[in-house]
């Protein structure tokens, strides 16, 4: 990001995370590297200040209890049942199944939609 080389980044997505605050050593030199970068989505349960300075685009994301999905971290492995809706909040699953049956309909048409992916 920060040389362009080989090729400089057209687009960043962010997703539920503040890569300047939670995980820059050097938040300035990132914030400098970003600002060169054309376009920034950011899908997060919050309006984050990344998202304020930063987003062209901002998706709202689903939390636990608005989505039907796997929890794959730490043990046991568990599944989570969504309760409710908020608005047109999104879960990652959703997205993804979204985004790859748009850029690479061959591969998603096995899961078009996202509890295909989840199972």
């Amino acid at each position: 990001m920060e040389t362009g080389v080989p090729y400089r980044p057209q687009l960043i997505w962010v997703e539920q995370t503040n890569p300047i605050a939670n995980m820059a050593g050097d938040a300035p030199r990132v914030y400098k590297a970003w600002k060169k970068v054309k376009y920034t989505v950011v899908a997060d349960y919050y309006l984050t200040p990344p998202a304020v300075a930063f987003a062209d685009c901002v998706l709202p994301m689903a939390m636990s209890i608005e989505r039907d999905s796997a929890r794959t971290w730490w043990t046991p492995l568990r599944t989570m049942k969504k309760v409710t809706s908020y608005y047109e909040a999104k879960s990652d699953e959703e997205i993804i199944c979204w985004l790859g049956n748009l850029l690479n309909p061959e591969v998603f048409k096995r899961w078009p939609t996202a509890l295909d992916l989840v199972n």
